[in-house]
């Protein structure tokens, strides 16, 4: 399951990255530093059904923190909740901060959204979604981060394209992530991308041919 560290805009086919998205990119690099990493599943050869959408796999994440996580990854997401709330990382906001994202979806996106922009997610917000793409953003004193999705029909089933960037909000943005890097790039993202790819394939792909029939497969 290749994991790497580069711009999606510059990696992946044309037209994969969704235009309003890389407005979100450009901005993160003329403002400041930007993170990027691009964690790609590897596309399942059948599928039941119809085409899938992002909806389909917005269904099967799980919070890092859940118990369908690992022990090492529920005490990485306890420890980063514990030290947020001990230097007061994570306000709880009532309304839209003035620096959301939402504030800048073009007013047809938000109308061809399946989902309010704004609308909680866990400790994300929705910007919009759509049938093949998804974009969500949180900020908190530590970072502004953008999870950008796009799911696209391969000749052999589906492809996922997972970009996470990051905007600085302070000059502690850098160390921060440069601290938390080894983890996330090691233990959270591989461990999230495993667990998804397992209940992807329990849910849509279909069993071999020789195994319906009594056979095996490598």
């Amino acid at each position: 399951m290749p994991m790497e560290k580069r711009a999606w805009a510059a990696s992946e086919p044309r037209g994969t990255i969704p235009p309003w998205t890389l407005q979100i990119v450009v901005d993160a690099g003329r403002r400041g530093r930007g993170f990027a990493c691009t964690p790609a599943l590897r596309p399942l050869r059948r599928q039941r059904g119809a085409a899938r959408t992002i909806e389909d796999v917005r269904a099967l994440l799980r919070p890092p923190e859940s118990g369908s996580s690992s022990a090492l990854v529920r005490a990485l997401f306890w420890l980063r909740g514990a030290l947020g709330k001990l230097f007061g990382w994570d306000p709880v906001e009532e309304g839209l901060p003035p620096e959301s994202y939402v504030h800048q979806v073009p007013s047809e996106l938000a109308r061809r959204s399946s989902v309010q922009p704004g609308t909680r997610e866990g400790p994300f917000r929705a910007l919009y979604v759509l049938h093949g793409e998804a974009v969500s953003e949180i900020r908190n004193a530590t970072v502004h981060a953008f999870s950008c999705m796009a799911i696209r029909p391969t000749a052999e089933g589906h492809r996922l394209y997972w970009a996470v960037y990051v905007k600085p909000v302070s000059r502690w943005t850098s160390a921060y992530m440069a601290l938390i890097e080894p983890f996330r790039r090691f233990i959270v993202y591989p461990t999230l991308l495993r667990q998804l790819r397992d209940a992807w394939r329990a849910a849509h792909a279909e069993p071999d041919a020789a195994t319906e029939h009594g056979g095996s497969t490598a």
